[in-house]
C-alpha cells in the first residue's frame, strides 16, 4: 500500500505544506499557528483575524472547491471579514485590512498532492464524487428559509448571507458576518454538513 499512487501524492501535499510554512499561519494536525501567536495582541482584539484552523479540513471540504480555492485564494473569498475590499472596494480604511493567504505559484500537480493529503489525512475519498442530492418541494424550502431567518428558532442569517454580498450590511457589520450559504452546497461535503 505504501507505493500506490494516492499515498504518495498525499505524501508529497504534506510534505508540500510543511514546505510553504502552512503550519505558519494555520491549526494543521493540531499543531501550528505560531504566526497568530505572534499575531496575539491582535488577535485578542479580534478572535476572527485568525487564520482558519484547518484540522479536519479534508473531511470539511469538497476537493474540488479546495482545489480552486488554493490556487487563487483571494479570488474566492469565503470570509467576508477578510473581504472588506467587497464594501470599500478600492479604498479600504487601515482599520479594515486583513492579512490574508498568498497565491503561491505551484503546478496543479503540486495543488492536487496537497488536497489529497488533507483527504487522506481525515480519511475521506478522494477523487470525491458528488452526491445525488433530492430536490427539496417549495413547502420544504420555505419551511427551512423561516427557520433560518426566526430569531426563536437557528437565525442562520444574523450571521450568514445569501446570495449577492449586501455591501451595505457589510459597511456596518462586516466582522459578525459569516461565509455566504449558497455556497455550502459546492465548498462542504454533504455529510460533514449533516453531522456539523
Amino acid at each position: 500500500p505504501l507505493a500506490q499512487p494516492a499515498y504518495v501524492s498525499a505524501i508529497e501535499g504534506r510534505q508540500l505544506v510543511d514546505d510553504l510554512n502552512c503550519r505558519g499561519c494555520h491549526v494543521i494536525e493540531g499543531r501550528g499557528a505560531e504566526i497568530d501567536q505572534f499575531r496575539a495582541a491582535k488577535l485578542s482584539a479580534d478572535g476572527q483575524a485568525r487564520a482558519p484552523f484547518l484540522n479536519g479540513e479534508g473531511m470539511r471540504v469538497q476537493p474540488e472547491w479546495l482545489f480552486t480555492f488554493l490556487r487563487d485564494p483571494g479570488a474566492h473569498g469565503i470570509r467576508p471579514w477578510l473581504h472588506p475590499e467587497w464594501v470599500y472596494g478600492e479604498s479600504v480604511p487601515d482599520d479594515k485590512k486583513a492579512l490574508r493567504m498568498p497565491q503561491f505559484n505551484l503546478s496543479n500537480e503540486e495543488w492536487t498532492a496537497i488536497v489529497r493529503y488533507f483527504a487522506a489525512w481525515d480519511g475521506q475519498a478522494y477523487p470525491y464524487q458528488t452526491p445525488a442530492v433530492q430536490e427539496r418541494s417549495e413547502n420544504e424550502k420555505l419551511w427551512a428559509l423561516t427557520h433560518m431567518n426566526a430569531a426563536d428558532a437557528a437565525n442562520c442569517l444574523s450571521c450568514h448571507y445569501q446570495g449577492e454580498f449586501p455591501k451595505d450590511r457589510g459597511a456596518s457589520e462586516l466582522e459578525k458576518m459569516a461565509p455566504n450559504l449558497n455556497d455550502v452546497r459546492n465548498r462542504l461535503r454533504p455529510e460533514w454538513v449533516q453531522a456539523w
